[in-house]
C-alpha cells in the first residue's frame, strides 16, 4: 500500500471520480491534490466523504494560480459555502498569493453575477473577505 498519492493537472470533478473508486485512500494515505478547476466540487467531496484537508497552499504557474491541498482520511471541520471556492480561510488567507487568487475569483464572479444568483452571492462573500484582509493590512 502506498503512503501518498498525487493527483495533479486535472479538474476537481475528475479527481472526485478517481477518489470515489479509491476508498482505501481514506486509510492513512496522504493525498497531494492540485485541481486545475472545480476546486469547490473537490473540497465538497473531501468533506462529505471522510477526508480532512490538513493544509492548503497556492502556487503560480504560467500566470495562473492553483491550490495544492494535502488531505488524509479523518474528520473534517465544516467548510462554509464560500470556503469551498477559496479554501479554508484560516489555512489559506495568509498565503502570499491569496490576495491575487481572491482577485481572480472576484473578477470571474463579477462577470457571471448579472446572470447567475449563485455567482452574485459568491461575489458579495469574496468582497467581504477582501475588505477584511485589507483592514488587517492597515
Amino acid at each position: 500500500r502506498r503512503s501518498s498519492d498525487l493527483l495533479a493537472g486535472m479538474g476537481g470533478e475528475t479527481m472526485v471520480a478517481i477518489l470515489s473508486d479509491a476508498a482505501w485512500t481514506r486509510e492513512g494515505t496522504l493525498l497531494i491534490l492540485e485541481p486545475q478547476s472545480k476546486q469547490n466540487v473537490l473540497r465538497r467531496f473531501l468533506g462529505e466523504n471522510g477526508y480532512a484537508v490538513q493544509t492548503e497552499e497556492l502556487v503560480k504557474d504560467a500566470g495562473r494560480i492553483y491550490p495544492i491541498l494535502l488531505a488524509r482520511g479523518g474528520p473534517a471541520p465544516a467548510c462554509s459555502e464560500v470556503e469551498l471556492y477559496t479554501g479554508r480561510l484560516e489555512q489559506i488567507a495568509g498565503d502570499p498569493l491569496f490576495p491575487e487568487y481572491l482577485s481572480g475569483l472576484i473578477k470571474r464572479a463579477a462577470a457571471a453575477a448579472p446572470y447567475d444568483d449563485e455567482a452574485a452571492a459568491l461575489l458579495a462573500a469574496y468582497k467581504t473577505i477582501e475588505e477584511r484582509i485589507n483592514e488587517c493590512r492597515l
